[in-house]
């Protein structure tokens, strides 16, 4: 051992002390005889004396400890230095690197009996270096998104318009289809846009109001198709009282985020039974997200490099984990939290943290019937008269309920009434296969004022409200088992939203 050798020990001491790396010495068993105060950071204590004496099960967790020990055993075996990345975390969760290297020590007897190492921390370098490796990555996916994105505009176009020829499919298979052509949109505009760049920079306008339970509905509807043929279990949950509740951002970005989160849920299944969850709820004015799978889960390492930003390499064959890095802008440009829980054999939740925002001013939060008024809906989903027909007709006994499938009758019945005012119309937004759309038979009646339009086009509903002027109020077809009707008939206010909410409208 050192402290057996005939040269000045203190003298060691002191000089390991000056030294701006860690140094130390262990035994054959693993045990510091040895150190500098350096060392002693590195392994997370205060002092040299509450280093000495330890081993490295005592200080790092098992994995890591094993990996020391089998480097310095390979020394004392082999008899030869050597130099080795090592990678420890502080008791603060933060990673290091560290570049070792280590020789074996002799006693007198030119037996093997200790390592000397030094050790330098090269987390910086490193990080330096991913970033650079990182960047040109970037680069290179710029290039080809441009590209792609330029490529796929004529086919998006074709696609587009036999959406809208499909009269032979359901209005709910009709609009997952819409809702597929708006995301491939919206992914080769962005692409184009590059607003993934610096979305941290991100205007007002570039966050959108979004209402909670109608942009995850359409994220649920297009993964369920997706991943209809698997072994898998898809769930989407929320607690009714929970549906009007708003968030800042930007609509396809969000979709994109948690499409990818779903992705990566059901990979994680690896083509076995199991369960994905999709969901919300509300905390102290805060929108929690989740994402949760019973899959294969991530090691602790993993996780602590996902929420320190250190590349993480992608277990997909040709990866470039991308998807991860514009989950994480996208958070940041919404200035929302992340939070993972994870263990490996058991799953994953992901669970994601947003700001709760007022209603913007063109939702419709309720509809408001006063007495003998008559209310006229116009839609061809016989689901969506029967709901209103039911919700209305059941309780408002001085409201007259008129339904039509075709906007011009609508027309026609309004302006024959004489007195208009009395009128509360309530149209669907795109009327499949008509000459006229809901904002035309708003039009063509003169009811502005006294309007509410539905739509099951979630992705364009905000569009829609900008391009209009005035005080025109729209809400998406998903609400329409819950959205508050209040009736003012004979100095009362009374409320009737349906408990009972379908969940396939």
């Amino acid at each position: 051992m050192i402290s057996d050798y005939s040269f000045d020990y203190s003298l060691v001491l002191d000089i390991f002390s000056k030294l701006p790396c860690s140094v130390y010495v262990k035994d054959k068993d693993g045990v510091y005889t040895v150190a500098n105060i350096l060392a002693a950071r590195l392994a997370g204590v205060d002092s040299v004396t509450e280093l000495v004496g330890k081993t490295d099960y005592d200080l790092f967790s098992a994995d890591q400890a094993d990996a020391f020990r089998q480097n310095d055993i390979a020394v004392m075996k082999t008899g030869k230095s050597y130099s080795v990345e090592e990678i420890s975390f502080l008791p603060s969760g933060d990673k290091l690197v560290q570049l070792s290297t280590k020789k074996p020590l002799m006693d007198e007897t030119g037996t093997i009996d200790s390592v000397l190492g030094v050790t330098v921390d090269i987390t910086d370098r490193k990080k330096a270096e991913e970033l650079e490796v990182e960047n040109k990555l970037q680069r290179e996916f710029r290039a080809i998104a441009e590209q792609v994105a330029h490529d796929i505009r004529s086919p998006l176009v074709a696609l587009s318009m036999l959406a809208k020829g499909c009269q032979s499919l359901s209005e709910k298979e009709y609009t997952a289809l819409r809702n597929v052509v708006a995301n491939i949109e919206n992914i080769a505009s962005n692409l184009l846009e590059k607003r993934m760049a610096n979305p941290h920079e991100a205007s007002p306008e570039y966050l959108e109001y979004l209402l909670v339970y109608s942009s995850l509905h359409s994220i649920f509807y297009s993964k369920m198709y997706q991943y209809k043929k698997t072994n898998a279990v898809f769930n989407y949950s929320h607690d009714f009282s929970d549906d009007f509740v708003f968030i800042r951002g930007n609509f396809s970005d969000f979709c994109r985020m948690l499409s990818n989160l779903l992705d990566n849920s059901f990979e994680a299944l690896e083509g076995k039974k199991g369960v994905v969850d999709l969901g919300f709820f509300i905390a102290n004015h805060t929108v929690k997200v989740f994402v949760k799978d019973n899959g294969k889960g991530m090691p602790p390492e993993m996780v602590r490099d996902i929420m320190q930003d250190i590349p993480v390499a992608s277990t997909k064959p040709g990866g470039y984990g991308i998807g991860l890095q514009q989950i994480k802008a996208t958070l940041r440009a919404m200035n929302a939290g992340l939070e993972i829980e994870s263990e490996p054999g058991v799953g994953t939740k992901i669970l994601l943290t947003f700001q709760e925002v007022g209603p913007p001013s063109w939702f419709a939060s309720e509809i408001v019937l006063d007495k003998d008024d008559i209310l006229v809906v116009v839609d061809n989903d016989p689901a969506v008269q029967s709901v209103l027909m039911n919700r209305v007709g059941g309780s408002a006994k001085h409201v007259v309920v008129k339904c039509f499938n075709y906007g011009l009758e609508a027309v026609g019945y309004i302006n024959s009434l004489p007195d208009k005012k009395k009128v509360l119309l309530l149209t669907d937004h795109e009327l499949r296969n008509q000459s006229i759309n809901g904002l035309g038979v708003i039009e063509q009646c003169g009811l502005e004022d006294r309007a509410v339009v539905m739509t099951r086009e979630y992705t364009y509903i905000e569009e829609i409200a900008a391009n209009r002027q005035g005080g025109l109020k729209m809400f998406p077809k998903t609400h329409i088992n819950s959205i508050p009707i209040i009736y003012l008939g004979q100095n009362s206010l009374d409320f009737f939203p349906n408990k009972d909410i379908s969940r396939n409208l």
